[in-house]
């Protein structure tokens, strides 16, 4: 997160740090101080669920153009994203199986010293070929499952079993998705 001023006190509060990682149970801690007085300020870090992390927000701003074209890290764009609880793996092709009912990964998948993996042993690599469609699938599912309020709407439905067959390619109607940043369901972390 960038410098902050506060002219009210006068203080300049540098990026906050975290100083007591949240668990399950535990409510975490992090701090930031003031560059010119050493003050510190703290805030509270509720807890996360297992196999998540807490991951500290902050502000950047594009500074290349890129290529292909990136419609988030353009020149001059300031992007904040938000403190967020994040997954602390990708998700895995059992895992996308469990909630969607197939796996559409065609990746061969290897273990750590380069061995093909057979059978259910591929279910904790990364699933693949998946869009960003398939994604928003999958994540308004997995939050109906833990009864959890989805984030992303399409025309107005949450249900992803109201909004048509997953597009393979560019479509506007799923192009228009929005996306409910206070709903407590599953999305991708960022825009």
């Amino acid at each position: 997160e960038k410098e902050e001023t506060i002219p009210a006190n006068g203080h300049t509060l540098g990026i906050w740090e975290i100083t007591d990682e949240p668990t399950e149970t535990e409510v975490g801690q992090m701090e930031r101080e003031c560059e010119v007085c050493g003050e510190t300020v703290t805030k509270e870090i509720q807890p996360v669920p297992e196999g998540f992390r807490f991951v500290i927000g902050g502000t950047i701003t594009g500074t290349e153009s890129w290529t292909p074209e990136s419609k988030v890290f353009v020149s001059e764009r300031e992007l904040t994203i938000p403190d967020l609880i994040v997954s602390d793996h990708e998700v895995t092709r059992g895992e996308y199986k469990a909630v969607m009912g197939s796996d559409p990964s065609t990746a061969s998948a290897y273990d750590k010293d380069g061995k093909e993996l057979e059978g259910d042993a591929v279910l904790n690599n990364p699933v693949n070929y998946v869009n960003w469609y398939d994604a928003l699938v999958y994540c308004n599912k997995l939050s109906m499952q833990e009864n959890l309020t989805p984030c992303y709407s399409i025309d107005g439905l949450t249900n992803p079993d109201d909004w048509g067959e997953v597009p393979t390619s560019s479509e506007s109607k799923w192009d228009a998705a929005t996306c409910d940043f206070n709903a407590n369901g599953y999305r991708l972390p960022t825009e």
